[in-house]
């Protein structure tokens, strides 16, 4: 999940490039937009942690992101709506600010004290080497082949790993 998010921001970067006389503002406006949308949804997320959002399971937060850049990669395939892009991009700001708490609140639940900063290092790292994997590998995917070869291959990961939560231990 962290490699595609990592790679969202430049590959809707590119994309932004290649519809700029579309854009419903001038370049650098629409990533301003994209971007706050971004923010303000995972500032919310964050602080969000009460009545429905306390009731949510880590599972729901990541099904439901995985649903999002599920629809914005279809939306980019198909229509390339960019009030789409915006929505789909707050979306995944607030869930992605919810995932994190959970995420830490159900390693605290489980493991034993002793291991759980090890715990909490071991999956900081897998996020970060994540990270490079994710942006380098479909940004160049989409420059070297096409955008679309790096929108199918984000939606392959993206369903991978929401298979990925529905395996039992």
């Amino acid at each position: 999940m962290n490699a595609v998010g990592a790679s969202v921001d430049a590959l809707l970067n590119l994309y932004l490039i290649h519809r700029a006389t579309q854009l419903p503002f001038s370049f650098g406006v629409a990533i301003l937009v994209m971007n706050t949308a971004d923010v303000f949804g995972s500032v919310a997320g964050n602080l969000l942690h009460t009545g429905y959002f306390q009731r949510w399971t880590f599972r729901g937060v990541m099904l439901t992101t995985v649903v999002a850049f599920e629809g914005l990669f279809i939306n980019l395939l198909f229509w390339q709506n960019y009030w789409v892009v915006v929505t789909i991009m707050m979306i995944g700001g607030f869930c992605m600010g919810q995932a994190n708490p959970k995420l830490m609140a159900s390693l605290l639940k489980v493991a034993d004290q002793s291991i759980v900063g090890s715990l909490g290092g071991i999956i900081n790292s897998l996020a970060t080497i994540s990270i490079p994997i994710g942006s380098v590998g479909l940004v160049l995917l989409d420059n070297i082949v096409s955008p679309e070869a790096a929108y199918l291959t984000a939606m392959g990961l993206l369903l991978a790993c929401g298979g990925c939560l529905f395996i039992r231990r």
